[in-house]
């Protein structure tokens, strides 16, 4: 099931961050791109090698026939700090990705074709019984992106062909808050005190409710809306109860509701209760909504217990808004 699990990992918040965004493969669209390319949504051009081609509901590119990606993430300037640690050497970058099951073999520094240089780290990954040739790269700017490229080992690209793309990366301006959203495979309303942090991949939104950008603590009120694919046909209640327990941090979470609702014009799920976070009780939502073609949006809130009164009339309005693009 290729859910997007809400996941912690790593030792910081940006990680975390990163791992929204695994499973993201789906089918490209019929249009080559061998030339600069602006993905929508993001700061960031690339080139990408011969036969990728621009995604429809993630920030990148695919190769539907040779099962590979370049997905695209974005993160506030500040994430540098904690990212580029995880990058520093090869040893650092083992020990980082190993809880993600990925093998680090490789660290460089490459020259990149706008006269910098970034690190670059190639490895494997097991997943689902299949072995991925895995590179990943960490760009500085207006934002902190890291780009990663996964492909079937049988189906691996010649290491020059890679690096070529990796070199072709660069950004510009951060895209507006309206072009990021527009950019996402579903509609949403930002409805206050709620406003937009970032979105990720172009396949996920990231809210809160304050004045933090940062929140590692937790002390705001937040809502997660993410896009992902899973298999047809499967039974909808199960299934969001599974993906709620396989979150990192919601694997005791107690459920006190569960009930079918209204949500993405669809059918949907909704589970209420609490988790612990940081020591304190949360109260979290859970909506889940899977098309009949397995196309998946998921939303998740998280508040304090004081909060709820302020803050939970604007989550259900948020939820309300939500569709799938056709």
């Amino acid at each position: 099931m290729a859910f997007v699990m809400l996941k912690k990992a790593g030792c910081s918040r940006w990680l975390g961050m990163v791992s929204l965004a695994a499973g993201l493969l789906g089918p490209v669209l019929p249009v080559h791109a061998q030339e600069g390319h602006a993905v929508p949504g993001t700061t960031v051009t690339m080139t990408p090698p011969e036969g990728f081609a621009a995604a429809p509901d993630f920030a990148g590119f695919a190769h539907q026939e040779k099962q590979g990606s370049f997905l695209i993430l974005e993160f506030p300037a500040e994430a540098m700090g904690q990212l580029a640690t995880l990058f520093a050497n090869q040893d650092t970058a083992a020990a980082g990705f190993a809880q993600k099951g990925i093998v680090i073999t490789g660290w460089e520094e490459l020259a990149t074709d706008d006269g910098n240089t970034v690190p670059l780290l190639h490895g494997t990954q097991e997943a689902n019984g299949i072995t991925l040739d895995k590179w990943m790269a960490l760009y500085g700017g207006e934002k902190t992106v890291m780009v990663t490229f996964q492909i079937l080992q049988a189906n691996a690209l010649a290491a020059a062909d890679v690096k070529q793309a990796f070199a072709s990366i660069s950004s510009g301006e951060p895209a507006t808050e309206t072009n990021q959203l527009s950019a996402l495979p579903f509609d949403i309303d930002v409805v206050a005190p709620f406003r937009v942090i970032q979105t990720l991949a172009g396949s996920s939104v990231l809210m809160m409710a304050g004045d933090l950008d940062a929140d590692p603590e937790g002390i705001q009120p937040s809502v997660i809306v993410a896009y992902s694919t899973t298999q047809a046909g499967v039974e909808l209640k199960g299934t969001a109860e599974a993906a709620l327990k396989e979150t990192d941090g919601f694997e005791t979470a107690k459920i006190e509701t569960h009930e079918l609702v209204d949500f993405a014009n669809i059918e949907g799920s909704l589970i209420k209760g609490t988790v612990i976070e940081n020591g304190k009780t949360k109260q979290f939502s859970q909506h889940v909504a899977i098309e009949e073609d397995g196309r998946v949006l998921r939303m998740v809130s998280r508040m304090d217990e004081a909060q709820v009164e302020q803050a939970w009339p604007a989550v259900e309005e948020i939820a309300s808004s939500i569709y799938f693009k056709k």
